[in-house]
């Protein structure tokens, strides 16, 4: 295993690789929700900025629309939690 991780280190990309797995981490308990929806934004923003220079305004147009409506999620998240807290 030990020889596994630092082959793994060695790559250019192991800044990226950590960062994945840092973004998988568990939730802490204050507000999973909201960190699920963080996580999920993150990674379709770090797929948008890896992709390649022959990215089509399609597929640009298709992410951009994913990440607002993931905003969109994340600010009802919130509305249906307060409203639940209240009762």
């Amino acid at each position: 295993m030990d020889e596994v991780l630092s082959a793994a280190q060695n790559r250019p990309d192991w800044r990226r690789i950590s960062v994945s797995l840092s973004l998988i981490s568990p939730p802490p308990p204050d507000k999973p929700v909201k960190r699920s929806m963080m996580m999920m934004m993150m990674m379709m923003m770090m797929t948008t900025a890896t992709t390649t220079t022959t990215t089509t305004t399609t597929t640009t147009t298709t992410t951009m629309m994913m990440m607002m409506m993931m905003m969109m999620m994340m600010m009802m998240t919130d509305e249906i939690l307060a409203s639940l807290l209240k009762t």
